[in-house]
């Protein structure tokens, strides 16, 4: 038991360093699309604030399309060579070159990509106070995608291990920016760091928000993974079960959809033989019975179909 929750650990750590480059990739994608030629909205059809991004955007493609003067030019040029350095892996030099670039409501979109790329050279590097000082002044600085600024403020927080400020970021972001399509990771990672902060109960409703709200069956099947854990360890033994249920009932997606068999199985035996007042629920007992014929274990799902049925004589009996 203990071995699988380091496991757990383990995983939950590489899952965040992932999701924290997956949405550094979003960000620098996102604010490149905006020079594309694509179709958009009309005016009337966008709020107050996206009107004054889509102006921004619009100035500040013409202007790095065609820079009007030496100051431009060399941003531009000091961006594309930090870029590249960035992408080899030579974050100190990458800093060096992006350092150059400075604050432009001329070219916004070019700043803020080269502020986003300095960021995560020094979150390479492990320098967090720099790091949280660039994000910090994106915050304040970025009228476009202010929530992503945010974001990744509370991540660096997080990574430095200051899980309270962290989770005092992300509260904006839940607050401020509620139709952001960030709001199911943000919970995610609020969630994280009360677990981190050894705060069950909160770190609880935060996932229980994740299954409500989100569309993304991937993400839910991660909450419902990590929630059996809690609830096996708070000895919520049946509601421990019922999540590993319901991700093999509703077939989400894991990255090793066995997980979720291999667990429920593990937990059956477990009842079995230490938990013996504890009742197994109908529905659990009926998915441990195929989940052992679909691994051609048949005789023991012969022996479980057979209590089942025998279950099922006495329901419809009384």
């Amino acid at each position: 038991m203990v071995n699988h929750q380091r496991k757990i650990k383990i995983k939950i750590r590489v899952d965040k360093m992932k999701t924290s480059m997956i949405f550094f990739l979003i960000m620098i994608l996102a604010i490149s699309l905006f020079g594309v030629n694509i179709t958009l909205a009309d005016n009337d059809e966008l709020t107050e604030l996206e009107v004054q991004q889509m102006k921004i955007l619009r100035l500040s493609k013409v202007v790095e399309e065609q820079p009007s003067n030496t100051k431009l030019k060399e941003d531009i040029k000091n961006y594309k060579a930090g870029l590249e350095l960035y992408q080899q892996g030579d974050y100190q030099q990458a800093i060096s070159e992006l350092l150059k670039i400075k604050y432009s409501t001329l070219n916004l979109p070019l700043y803020i990509k080269s502020q986003y790329i300095l960021g995560d050279c020094y979150r390479k590097i492990e320098d967090w106070d720099r790091a949280i000082e660039v994000y910090k002044n994106l915050v304040i600085d970025d009228p476009i995608l202010t929530d992503y600024s945010l974001f990744h403020l509370a991540e660096i927080y997080r990574l430095k291990g200051e899980y309270r400020e962290s989770t005092a970021v992300y509260q904006q972001i839940i607050e401020n920016f509620p139709q952001s399509l960030i709001i199911p990771e943000t919970n995610y990672q609020t969630a994280q760091n009360y677990r981190e902060l050894n705060d069950i109960a909160s770190a609880v409703i935060y996932y229980k928000n994740i299954l409500e709200d989100s569309k993304d069956n991937q993400l839910k099947a991660k909450v419902l993974l990590e929630l059996s854990e809690i609830y096996w360890q708070g000895k919520k033994y049946i509601d421990s079960l019922n999540c590993l249920y319901e991700i093999l009932n509703e077939e989400y997606r894991l990255k090793r959809n066995s997980e979720p068999e291999e667990l429920l199985i593990g937990y059956f035996y477990k009842i079995q033989e230490d938990l013996k007042d504890i009742q197994i629920p109908y529905h659990i007992l009926v998915k441990c019975a195929d989940i052992f014929f679909k691994y051609r274990q048949y005789n023991l799902a012969e022996d479980l179909y057979r209590e089942v049925h025998k279950i099922s004589s006495r329901r419809n009996y009384y």
